[in-house]
């Protein structure tokens, strides 16, 4: 995984952005909603790969 490369530096940042129909169905905007939901899993999967994960805020 490109991640590891730079886990193993120390170095490295990853930032994920996703938006409120990640979280919540959007009726008109569907693919729109399932790629935000697959940001956030992805994000969450992160938190139980390592500790060195920041969460920022959803605005």
């Amino acid at each position: 995984m490109f991640y590891s490369s730079y886990e193993k530096l120390g170095k490295g940042v990853i930032i994920n952005v996703s938006s409120v129909p990640g979280l919540q169905y959007q009726k008109l905007v569907p693919p729109y909603a399932a790629g935000k939901g697959a940001v956030l899993s992805l994000t969450r999967k992160c938190l139980k790969i390592t500790s060195r994960v920041i969460l920022g805020s959803m605005l």
